[in-house]
């Protein structure tokens, strides 16, 4: 079972400090009677510690392979590379820098589309499953 896409490091604590802050910002809110920034530490602490639990759901291993050219994806769905029409990816970014982690989509020949986001080395996936793509297609041409 070859590893080819893993989930990013760091993205839980990024969310869970975010999360710890605007505690610390509603708490601060409290403490002033500002109605402005207990509301701004309430909608903040919602979104991260929403965005926080979506990330726990994510496993750490997004994309296997065995030998037989099949990706494992998660929640149980394989995909043969005979079956893949298209691997695109997406890389994150921010105020004009481009990360390394992103999103990575696969399009099948049927037209169902998988993409899973927060993909560390999202461009080197990519392309390795772009070569497995090719390889595939030239092993049932010949």
């Amino acid at each position: 079972m070859n590893i080819i896409a893993t989930k990013r490091e760091g993205v839980e604590s990024m969310y869970l400090v975010c999360t710890v802050v605007s505690v610390f910002i509603t708490v601060l809110g409290f403490a002033m009677l500002l109605v402005p920034t207990i509301l701004l530490g309430v909608v903040m602490m919602v979104t991260c510690g929403y965005l926080y639990l979506e990330c726990r759901k994510i496993p750490n291993i997004v994309i296997s392979a065995d030998e037989n050219n099949t990706l494992y994806l998660p929640d149980g769905i394989t995909v043969s590379m005979d079956d893949v029409a298209d691997v695109s990816y997406r890389r994150a970014s921010a105020r004009s820098i481009q990360y390394k982690w992103g999103s990575v989509t696969i399009k099948t020949k049927n037209g169902t589309l998988y993409k899973y986001g927060y993909i560390a080395e999202c461009e080197e996936v990519a392309k390795r499953l772009t070569d497995m793509l090719y390889q595939a297609r030239y092993k049932t041409e010949i």
